[in-house]
C-alpha cells in the first residue's frame, strides 16, 4: 500500500484560511454593534430640529451624530450616539447651515423670533433657551477607506473559497469533487 504524501502547504493555507475568517467574524461583530445606531436623513433632521443634536462630524458621506445628552464630547466622534448617510453635500451644509442662521438671525432683542430662541440670563447676558441648540459641525468629504469598501465583498470570497476547499478535503480526491468515480482497485 502506498501512503500519502503529507503536504505542509495544505495545513498552513487551512490553518491560515481558519485564522482569517476568525478575524472576519471578530470584524463583523465588533462593527455590528453600531447598526442599531442608524437613523435615517429624515430622522436625523427631526432630531436637529427638536434640539436634540449637539455636534456632527460629516465623513465620506456619512454624518456621525453627538447629541446634547450623549457621548461626551472629547470621545467624539471615535464614541458617537448615531449615524446617517446622506446623497447630497449640498443638502446637508444647506439644511445645517439654516437651523443654525434662523437661531443666530434672532439674537436681535428686535427679532420677533428672539423670545423662542433667546432669554436674558441673570447678569443681563444673552444666552440661548433650554432645549435650543446651535449644531457644531464639522466637515471632512473624504471616502471611506478601501478596505471598509472591500472587506464585505473580500469576505464572501473567502467564505466560499473555503467552502470549495473544506468540500473537496471532504470528498478525499484533491483533483475534482469526485461526484460517480470509482474508487475500486485492481489487486
Amino acid at each position: 500500500m502506498e501512503k500519502k504524501k503529507n503536504n505542509p502547504w495544505k495545513s498552513i493555507i487551512t490553518y491560515g484560511l481558519i485564522l482569517l475568517c476568525a478575524v472576519l467574524l471578530i470584524y463583523w461583530f465588533v462593527s455590528g454593534n453600531d447598526k442599531d445606531k442608524q437613523v435615517t436623513y429624515t430622522e436625523f433632521q427631526q432630531m436637529v430640529q427638536n434640539g436634540e443634536v449637539a455636534e456632527i462630524d460629516v465623513y465620506g458621506y456619512t454624518v456621525r451624530i453627538r447629541k446634547v445628552d450623549g457621548v461626551e464630547d472629547k470621545n467624539f466622534p471615535k464614541k458617537l450616539d448615531a449615524y446617517c448617510s446622506f446623497m447630497s453635500v449640498n443638502e446637508l451644509t444647506a439644511f445645517i447651515d439654516e437651523y443654525n442662521g434662523v437661531i443666530l438671525s434672532a439674537k436681535d432683542e428686535t427679532s420677533a423670533d428672539f423670545d423662542k430662541y433667546w432669554e436674558k440670563d441673570a447678569e443681563g447676558n444673552i444666552v440661548l433657551k433650554d432645549g435650543v441648540v446651535l449644531v457644531n459641525a464639522t466637515y471632512s468629504f473624504e471616502s471611506e477607506s478601501f478596505l471598509n469598501t472591500i472587506l464585505p465583498y473580500l469576505s464572501i470570497i473567502i467564505v466560499v473559497v473555503l467552502g470549495i476547499f473544506l468540500f473537496k478535503s471532504m470528498s478525499g480526491n484533491s483533483k475534482g469533487f469526485g461526484f460517480g468515480k470509482s474508487k475500486a482497485r485492481l489487486v
